[in-house]
């Protein structure tokens, strides 16, 4: 038999140890000499085959636990296959008991563990069929999970499936720690928004509102933070990043209370004389605050300009707009 692989150091903390081992894909058990394999093979494919079948809803409560202790069966011989170097004839009962000795952590109610092994007995055709509905069901039940751990037991991945499964795992930690990184070096280093307190000029303003800044102050704010006159059409809020300047990306963030499509659809344009502008985007649809159910409009592009334009043929409500 091949040798397991060799264990994490004993020195690595407990979560450490599970995830280098689920990271090399280790076997739950050593792997199968060519005869143990073949029977293991046959008997779980014949498990699994019934396992689904006495999951069928459609079928008599009898006929679905008749197929379900025959699954117990199967994986009964597979999992005592699977721990010796033969094939030997088994007392179903028997050899269930040796396994459940050889997983402490295995816990079955005492009616359950009586229920599968009266099951496993039962030599007359129509022993379901005589049952209690209510005791067959809990019968069914019993043998369902039995052999759901049982099938959990025995593992058939081939060196060559392990091998693919070390690599892929290894692969997506490699990514997942790659964009952890990238996320606090981006928390650590955020981007500098270039509109940050840049002075602010609007079509209007609407009265109790809060000031024109509130554009680019940035805070978002459970309401907005930038507001037109309702009474005035073709609104327009433009910023001034002080100097011409390449631009990346522009965030706009709706307002955070309600009627936040009321002034779709908005034009973005940029501007470096502040006269002649040209549009870089529209949006049409819904938009958020950027909040985690209501991502903000991101627009990304490669622009060169001074001043950043939004507009609508209604009024203007936002929350804010960062320009990087």
């Amino acid at each position: 038999m091949t040798p397991a692989p060799p264990a994490p150091p004993l020195f690595a903390p407990p979560f450490l140890r599970e995830a280098m081992r689920w990271v090399r894909a280790e076997r739950t058990s050593p792997e199968y000499m060519p005869s143990q394999r073949s029977v293991v093979v046959r008997h779980v494919a014949a498990a699994d085959l019934r396992i689904r079948c006495g999951r069928d809803a459609t079928l008599y409560p009898s006929v679905a636990a008749g197929l379900m202790r025959d699954a117990v069966a199967f994986l009964t011989r597979a999992a005592s296959v699977a721990r010796t170097d033969h094939a030997p004839a088994l007392d179903p009962v028997a050899a269930l008991a040796d396994l459940r000795a050889a997983s402490p952590g295995r816990v079955v109610d005492g009616q359950d563990v009586r229920r599968i092994a009266d099951a496993l007995e039962a030599i007359d055709p129509l022993y379901f069929d005589g049952m209690d509905p209510a005791e067959l069901a809990a019968t069914h039940e019993a043998l369902e999970r039995e052999a759901s751990w049982l099938r959990s037991q025995i593992d058939l991945r081939t060196p060559t499936y392990r091998a693919g499964a070390r690599v892929g795992r290894t692969a997506g930690v490699a990514i997942c720690a790659v964009w952890l990184l990238y996320l606090l070096v981006r928390v650590a280093f955020p981007p500098k928004d270039l509109a940050l307190n840049k002075p602010v000029r609007a079509s209007s303003h609407h009265p109790g509102t809060p000031d024109l800044s509130g554009l680019v102050d940035g805070k978002i704010v459970p309401t907005f933070g930038f507001h037109t006159d309702v009474s005035q059409k073709d609104a327009w809020g433009i910023i001034d990043l002080d100097h011409p300047t390449r631009i990346r990306k522009i965030v706009v963030y709706s307002r955070s209370d309600h009627d936040a499509d009321d002034c779709l659809p908005y034009w973005l344009d940029v501007s470096t004389d502040g006269v002649t502008f040209h549009e870089v985007a529209v949006r049409t649809d819904h938009f958020g605050d950027g909040s985690f159910f209501s991502p903000a409009w991101t627009v990304s592009l490669h622009e060169y300009g001074r001043y950043v334009r939004i507009r609508s043929k209604k009024y203007l409500v936002l929350n804010e707009i960062e320009v990087f």
